[in-house]
């Protein structure tokens, strides 16, 4: 049943790097809910949760295009080791400034170099598995699902620890352990020389892909990361409303749980249709599912809506990333994955702040209405651009053929 799985992870060096993109990961889980209870355990105020969260958002969205065009430039090892260093000085700076009560502008500050220094964990991973699969291509879709399921283990692991460590140990200590996984994630990928991808000579002025397709897909990220965090946020305040606080980690990892379920089944079949063609059927199951936390009457069945709702986001995030794949060029291949992720973070960091506002005036139920009224449209828009990066890779394969069979016209 796993052989699919067992074939990738038997690649030269996929373990290693799997294993240590595992543990960078594990705090992009452990933020969205660790800012919000740093803040919200001390004041109640969700608002200024949301805030904190949203300038670490988009300080990770601005970050992540920068030092992923630096590893494609220079090498991902130029990148890895100076990167984690200043994060995890920022993330203590922020912790220190919270704990201190000082202005609200210098937290946010602080916030936004978290999230600017944070290693580009998905791209980085990502891109290894394209560089080791080169002569499998076969395979990468496997590979990437893996990742997304990957993704979403670390959603469902970290809630969790961000909830009991804040509520049972400190309400800063999800945000020290952070720094000791960025560094220990980051050491170790550094280490893995052998899977590093090659360095290519970018041509000047060189687009990664045409501009319309690109800007489709970001845009398309976009919307699910105000879906996202929408959820996160609304679930988050739902249940400290419901005064089971100590219920958050596990109630937003049914999310993830059932993203993360959803996603490793859909890396265990071998697709005939191309990923692009997948897309559409995709993105259709992930903008109806969520009107389900609109039936959630308690923390019991939010945590049950959740489970359900999160089984749309990996097989989406899956294509997405795929389609990406298929259309952009080698020597930007990092920061053209990165574009996904920016898209979600760009979303949810503009979105944050609404939901938490929201939240606080109008209550969580209420917030749990956002992402029903974001995922539908989201719905429609990534059928339009599947169409699009279809008809882009239709032209590509059709040149492609036109110059194998007239070598002497190119």
């Amino acid at each position: 049943m796993f052989d699919a799985y067992r074939q990738v992870l038997r690649v030269p060096g996929a373990r290693a790097f799997a294993a240590a993109g595992f543990l960078l990961r594990l705090p992009l889980a452990v933020y969205p809910v660790g800012l919000v209870l740093l803040v919200s355990l001390n004041t109640g105020d969700y608002a200024r949760g949301g805030l904190l969260t949203a300038a670490y958002i988009l300080g990770l969205a601005v970050g992540n295009q920068l030092l992923s065009g630096l590893a494609d430039a220079r090498g991902q090892r130029f990148v890895l080791l100076p990167a984690a260093a200043v994060h995890a000085l920022a993330v203590l700076t922020l912790v220190a400034l919270v704990q201190r009560t000082a202005p609200v502008p210098a937290q946010v500050v602080a916030g936004a170099a978290v999230g600017l220094s944070f290693v580009p964990v998905g791209a980085l991973v990502r891109a290894r598995w394209v560089a080791a699969l080169r002569t499998a291509p076969g395979e990468l879709g496997t590979a990437l699902s893996l990742e997304s399921a990957l993704d979403e283990i670390s959603f469902v692991v970290g809630p969790l620890l961000a909830a009991g460590l804040a509520t049972g140990v400190h309400p800063a200590a999800p945000l020290v352990l952070t720094t000791v996984l960025v560094l220990a994630g980051a050491a170790m990928l550094h280490l893995l020389r052998g899977s590093t991808p090659e360095v290519h000579q970018r041509g000047h002025g060189r687009a990664a892909a045409l501009p319309p397709v690109t800007a489709g897909i970001v845009l398309v990220a976009a919307c699910v990361g105000v879906t996202l965090v929408s959820i996160d946020l609304a679930a988050i305040a739902f249940v400290g409303q419901a005064g089971a606080a100590p219920w958050t980690g596990a109630v937003v990892g049914c999310f993830a749980l059932g993203s993360g379920v959803a996603g490793f089944a859909y890396g265990l079949r071998s697709w005939r249709r191309p990923v692009e063609r997948r897309l559409p059927v995709v993105a259709v199951v992930f903008a109806v599912l969520p009107v389900l936390l609109l039936t959630a009457g308690g923390v019991p069945a939010l945590a049950g809506a959740l489970f359900v709702v999160g089984m749309g986001t990996a097989p989406l995030l899956t294509t997405v990333f795929g389609s990406l794949e298929r259309v952009v060029a080698p020597e930007r291949l990092t920061e053209g994955l990165a574009w996904v992720s920016t898209g979600l973070n760009l979303g949810a960091g503009l979105a944050a702040p609404a939901v938490g506002a929201v939240a606080d005036a109008a209550g969580a139920r209420q917030a749990l209405v956002i992402p029903v009224a974001v995922s539908l449209p989201t719905g429609v828009l990534a059928v339009l651009v599947a169409r699009r990066v279809a008809l882009r890779t239709g032209t590509s394969r059709r040149r492609e053929h036109v110059r194998q069979r007239s070598p002497q016209m190119w």
